[in-house]
């Protein structure tokens, strides 16, 4: 919301709509927003949930 208020955008959508899911009752623009679908920039053959599960890392932090 903070993004679209300093872009002044606004939504325009009636549903409430849940990104990723999949199954009969999920909206058409669950699948197309969901981090499986949704290309990285520079590299069209990976998806942003496969960057994430390749490029996290885990903080050990030590006192």
């Amino acid at each position: 919301m903070n993004y679209l208020d300093r872009n002044n955008l606004t939504l325009k959508g009636k549903e409430v709509v849940d990104i990723g899911t999949f199954g009969k009752r999920s909206h058409k623009i669950s699948v197309r927003l969901s981090p499986l679908t949704i290309k990285v920039i520079g590299n069209s053959k990976m998806t942003l949930e496969k960057f994430w599960q390749e490029k996290k890392c885990l903080a050990i932090w030590e006192e």
